[in-house]
């Protein structure tokens, strides 16, 4: 039985128009560009665009016809948890090679991978799960998925949800409901797949494709980009460094320590919260919020130049609604 259907054959993208808050508290003034956020965090457990992305590897699974299927990753992340649940709820078999620093970390993530894994094999460090994945996958041919899922079979999912977006934001130009010839497209850069996606569907439109770093410095990952592209079966095209913001260059008193907590940004979020009753998450969409606030603020023409911007809210943000209940 499927407890989750595969939600993008049916689920068309859903764009609400938003407020931002700057750094003084208050809304955004009234003669910045209009911000839409893509409302893909409504998709079930907040997994969001991950629901997407699993479309395309079920399809992929079942046309080789493989029932046993091979994952290694983080515990406590969105990617494991998501891809573990949905291929169990489709019928598959799942191994996980999961790793966790802190054993004392108890998650919402960790418990979905450890309860939807038929087996899990929990080691200390990335390097040890990876080395683990890579000795046994030869045993899996074509039914193994590297860690984030970067592989050619999940695209196909994103570029139809792509060009979906596409086609609901030139609907909305042509209603005059955005007052610029051309918008901006803004989506974090996590492991990169959608980004990537979203670049070749968008290529040849009025839109233009900005993505908002916060894991590694932007040098790093532009040079890995065309590496990406290759293994994702895209188009093998150099990715413009002015199209890609780094958070912490707006940001630079923020720790670039990945996942350590900053109550300055649990606040932001919780404001946030308060003020639209959408919960962003404090590792991807609480700082490409800030970094698109202080882009706003700067009124810096070189980056957003006054042009209406469409803001995808990818999920993820379950794993964190401690930060918004009251205790």
């Amino acid at each position: 039985m499927k407890l989750f259907p595969l939600l993008s054959q049916t689920q068309d993208p859903i764009i609400q128009s938003v407020d931002l808050i700057v750094d003084d508290g208050k809304n955004s003034q009234s003669n910045q560009p209009k911000i839409y956020m893509i409302r893909d965090d409504l998709l079930p457990l907040g997994f969001g665009t991950k629901w997407r992305k699993l479309e395309s590897a079920v399809q992929f699974f079942r046309s080789t016809g493989k029932k046993h299927i091979l994952l290694w990753g983080a515990l406590h992340g969105n990617y494991l948890a998501s891809f573990s649940l949905g291929l169990r709820m489709n019928g598959f078999e799942v191994t996980c090679f999961a790793y966790a620093k802190d054993p004392s970390l108890h998650t919402f993530n960790e418990t979905i991978v450890k309860r939807h894994t038929h087996n899990l094999t929990l080691l200390e460090n990335r390097n040890k799960a990876e080395k683990k994945f890579e000795a046994e996958s030869i045993y899996f041919p074509d039914s193994h998925l590297p860690e984030f899922g970067i592989h050619p079979s999940l695209t196909k999912g994103l570029i139809s949800y792509f060009t979906k977006l596409k086609n609901q934001i030139i609907s909305l130009k042509d209603k005059g409901n955005s007052h610029q010839k051309k918008s901006l497209l803004v989506l974090d850069i996590g492991s990169g797949v959608s980004f990537l996606c979203a670049l070749q569907v968008f290529s040849e439109t009025d839109v233009e494709v900005f993505g908002i770093l916060a894991s590694e410095p932007k040098s790093s990952w532009v040079k890995k980009a065309y590496f990406l592209q290759n293994s994702l079966g895209l188009d093998l095209k150099s990715v413009d460094p002015d199209s890609v913001l780094d958070f912490f260059e707006f940001f630079p008193n923020v720790s670039r320590q990945f996942g350590k907590p900053n109550q300055w940004i649990y606040e932001k979020v919780r404001k946030y919260f308060q003020m639209t009753k959408i919960l962003l998450e404090p590792i991807y969409s609480a700082k490409s919020i800030l970094c698109l606030e202080k882009v706003l603020e700067n009124n810096d023409p070189t980056k957003l130049g006054g042009r209406d911007v469409f803001y995808l809210h990818q999920g993820g943000q379950n794993q964190h609604l401690d930060i918004i209940l009251e205790r």
